[in-house]
């Protein structure tokens, strides 16, 4: 059986359950340990780690595409930030969201100096 919530049911249950991060605010929570990580310790492989987690639950997010793409080139981990966009394209349900994360994908290599992997199929 499928429960079908509405929005005032949910918001209702949320306020009922302070402290509890739902899977739909999941990716923005990761994304703000994240920037403490970056911004406030000074530790961008954690932070590095953190967006990773983020871009797993969301990967259409723009901002966390961007810090992704923007601490790949400080933590040199190219690999791993490649790595979840081949499983982020394998995994989208819409045609258009696997256009767009390939397109990302494509910018990804060539940020990395992978000119000969871009032009390779995925």
């Amino acid at each position: 059986m499928v429960l079908e919530l509405d929005r005032a049911q949910i918001a209702e249950r949320r306020v009922k359950a302070p402290g509890v991060v739902f899977l739909d605010e999941a990716g923005q929570v990761l994304r703000d340990v994240g920037v403490l990580y970056e911004e406030k310790l000074r530790s961008p492989q954690q932070a590095f780690d953190r967006f990773l987690e983020a871009f797993a639950l969301e990967p259409t997010r723009e901002v966390i595409r961007d810090d992704l793409e923007r601490l790949a080139g400080k933590v040199e981990d190219w690999d791993r930030l490649l790595s979840a966009y081949g499983s982020a394209i394998e995994s989208a349900t819409h045609p258009d969201d696997a256009c767009d994360l390939r397109l990302h994908y494509g910018k990804v290599l060539m940020d990395a100096d992978r000119v000969e992997d871009a032009l390779r199929p995925l």
